[in-house]
């Protein structure tokens, strides 16, 4: 099975992602060996954590590109990025300063570690009144939704997108709840969220073996292949 990847943390020096150029080719070769074909760039995005990324990120992007065409011409590369969310964030994503993902009207979106549900779902239903699709990232990681996947199926019902982490899927001691979204049908994608070959290496032909061994290929195709397809609009 070959793999899209709509979160990637591959760009060099402009997040908490690699540093150096040698760090993103090698981490590119690496996704690459873990049967990914398509990748979806997903710097994080948020002025008062990572300054006015954009322009590094689009260098490195560049940089990349020509990398992946000589070494892997079959390869699929897009950008994106991951908003962290703050209530300024529709102004720079209606202005281009943040990106969605791969033009699309779908946005990667994170929150901060302990943000209150209450915060998340006024945050879900401002983007979709905006006419944005948010991609909830990692929803597996919030105390504020680990025990409750009714909330997490409320924002689904409303219109988000429920990703969660291919590490996260192999850690059902430390993430309990991806099972339980998992066998419910909410999530709609499972994705890498790579950022070194030390923090959170590819792994999603590990994860999307443990998906398609409890849950079925089908449901595993979906989650790793086509609904992350549909996302990015690959054809």
């Amino acid at each position: 099975m070959q793999f899209t990847d709509i979160h990637a943390h591959v760009l060099a020096g402009v997040d908490d992602g690699p540093q150096k150029l040698s760090q993103m080719y090698a981490l590119l070769d690496a996704l690459c060996r873990d049967q990914v074909v398509s990748i979806c760039c997903t710097p994080h995005y948020h002025p008062g954590y990572y300054g006015n990324n954009s322009g590094s990120s689009m260098e490195m992007y560049q940089l990349l590109t020509q990398y992946a065409k000589c070494k892997y011409p079959n390869l699929q590369l897009c950008l994106g990025n991951e908003l962290h969310y703050s209530p300024s964030c529709i102004e720079w994503l209606e202005s281009g300063e943040c990106l969605t993902l791969n033009g699309t009207r779908n946005i990667l979106v994170d929150f901060d570690y302990d943000e209150s549900y209450s915060v998340i779902e006024f945050a879900v239903f401002s983007f979709l009144r905006h006419g944005f699709i948010p991609v909830l990232a990692h929803i597996e990681r919030y105390p504020a939704l680990r025990w409750k996947s009714k909330c997490v199926e409320k924002l689904h019902n409303a219109g988000a997108i429920i990703q969660v982490n291919a590490s996260s899927v192999l850690q059902p001691r430390r993430y309990p709840n991806v099972r339980k979204l998992l066998q419910h049908r909410i999530v709609d994608v499972v994705a890498s969220d790579t950022h070194s070959m030390e923090h959170r290496p590819p792994e999603l032909t590990a994860a999307y073996e443990e998906v398609s061994r409890r849950y079925g290929k089908e449901l595993a195709d979906a989650l790793f292949f086509y609904n992350p397809n549909a996302i990015l609009n690959l054809n």
